[in-house]
């Protein structure tokens, strides 16, 4: 008889620690030996532990009679709160340590705050559900609620708006939810006071706040061109930066020009998947929110109130910033649905032949990701080293074993990049020309059009060159290094009236 309750413990503690090194993947630190230091790990490790996950789970759920619930609320709790309160020490002693990250705020393990304060925001319902859990023991309920205030604090100090207006929501749902009547407020407030606050907090930053309007007004006049079917996978990357240019040349006064830099994304994934495969997408991601939330909102049990929790901090960041970015934002979803469809599942599960396709499912999944992974790791990992050592003055060296990985990231535009800019340190002009023509075809990018005029001058094809410098500049205005490159290109060219107009130009600048 001893032995099944030391078998379920054993079980517990694995998932435990499954569940652990699955959000510690998520919040996993940045590594030198990648060339995107902060993210490539974290997507790696928290690959290999789904996969490591999904085999366990067809493991021990073929071998067990009956079926158990693998995504356990206290499971997964206990494993986010140690996570949690080792990225909160971790980014708090930063701080400590660099006094003057306050200005910008703190971001932990991430390469950004809004990192830092989506991962807190995802995980803070699981920790102050643990507390409302452990309402009678006051010592393990103590101990729930200072985590939560620490996250809560730490949200605070990364100075992300999306990430203070998330605990606004927390705190107005939970009063809703756990409050005295007296003092319950009813949706009629609660949405219209998140609005508010959220409208309040666009002050602290003005010029954060007119650099994101400006980019999904650009944002907007692409959409506007191809509503219904986007420009396709990588859409926003090849076309955003070209629209930014056009409006600054149509309005070169604009007082946004010295707003203006790079931009990868517009800070709105609904904004960004309609840009990408058009107005189909984000009414999909909106309606499987919604979807998900009715369903869990319906149900009383801890893990569904919890979950319908964890939907706030997809929507509000989804709708201010980047969250699918990172690893945590899908675990965070494929947690929700497994709480939705838990019942489904139980029932799915109790039929024998259909419980064996489910073991052969997880079990190829998890394969498939390690043959992935296997592939996959080395090249980044080549990738890593071969940049770092063509930054030491080796680039001549590495020629063969970045022509080695090309064929792997071929598709990928920063790899593209990163190539032709070593071929034309390396003095491989022409090739780096022809690698910047690929890039360009995925890529429109201030310096990407930068260094293909450094390699056209180089070329002696000044005529070129002067349409790409022109257009960086016009990408970005207040930059002065396009206005460099036009100077020697119309000096090579020997149109003195415009070399001395954009000498004046720069002086005036200055």
């Amino acid at each position: 008889m001893k032995t099944k309750p030391l078998k379920c413990t054993m079980i517990k503690n694995i998932y435990t620690m499954l569940y652990g090194g699955l959000i510690f993947a998520c919040a996993f630190p940045s590594m030198n030996m990648f060339y995107d230091r902060w993210n490539t790990p974290k997507w790696l490790c928290t690959l290999f532990l789904t996969g490591l996950l999904a085999v366990c789970t067809a493991i021990l759920g073929h071998n067990r009679k009956k079926t158990s619930d693998f995504s356990r609320f206290s499971v997964w709790s206990e494993a986010a709160t140690m996570i949690v309160i080792l990225e909160c020490l971790y980014a708090l002693m930063f701080l400590f340590k660099y006094p003057t990250t306050w200005r910008i705020g703190i971001a932990g393990t991430f390469d950004n705050p809004a990192g830092l304060a989506f991962f807190l925001c995802a995980l803070l319902p699981f920790i102050s559900g643990m507390a409302l859990r452990f309402l009678k023991d006051n010592g393990k309920r103590n101990i729930y609620i200072t985590v939560a205030l620490l996250a809560g604090t730490t949200v605070v100090l990364t100075h992300s708006r999306t990430g203070i207006l998330c605990l606004v929501a927390y705190i107005l749902m939970a009063l809703k939810d756990y409050g005295k009547i007296s003092i319950r407020p009813t949706w009629k407030t609660i949405i219209p006071a998140i609005a508010f606050t959220g409208f309040s907090i666009l002050f602290f930053k003005p010029e954060s706040t007119s650099g994101r309007m400006f980019i999904l007004e650009q944002t907007w006049e692409l959409i506007c061109k191809r509503p219904w079917s986007g420009y396709g996978t990588g859409g926003f990357d090849r076309e955003y930066m070209n629209q930014q240019a056009e409006f600054f040349k149509q309005h070169p006064e604009s007082p946004v020009t010295m707003l203006a830099d790079e931009t990868g994304h517009p800070l709105n994934e609904f904004a960004y998947l309609w840009v990408e495969h058009g107005i189909g997408a984000p009414l999909v991601l909106l309606l499987s929110w919604a979807g998900l939330w009715h369903v869990l909102r319906k149900r009383k049990d801890i893990s569904s109130q919890i979950g319908s929790y964890t939907l706030i901090p997809l929507l509000l960041f989804a709708l201010f910033s980047y969250p699918f970015k990172y690893p945590l934002a899908w675990i965070a979803v494929g947690w929700c649905v497994s709480i939705a469809g838990k019942t489904y599942f139980k029932a799915f599960s109790r039929r024998k032949s259909l419980r064996a396709l489910a073991t052969f499912c997880l079990a190829s999944i998890g394969i498939g990701i390690g043959t992935y992974l296997a592939h996959a790791l080395p090249q980044e990992k080549e990738w890593g080293h071969v940049a770092r050592e063509a930054l030491k003055g080796k680039g001549r060296e590495m020629m063969p074993r970045y022509a080695r990985l090309y064929p792997h990231f071929s598709h990928n535009p920063e790899f593209l990049y990163n190539y032709t800019a070593e071929l034309f340190q390396a003095g491989q002009t022409e090739k780096a020309w022809h690698t910047a023509q690929v890039c360009r075809k995925q890529w429109s990018k201030y310096n990407l059009e930068l260094l293909t005029g450094d390699i056209c001058r180089e070329l002696r094809k000044d005529e070129e060159a002067v349409c790409h410098y022109r257009q960086a500049a016009y990408m970005c205005p207040v930059r002065f290094a396009p206005l460099e490159g036009l100077y020697y290109a119309y000096r090579n060219i020997g149109d003195t009236i415009r070399t001395d107009s954009i000498a004046q130009f720069i002086q005036q600048k200055k």
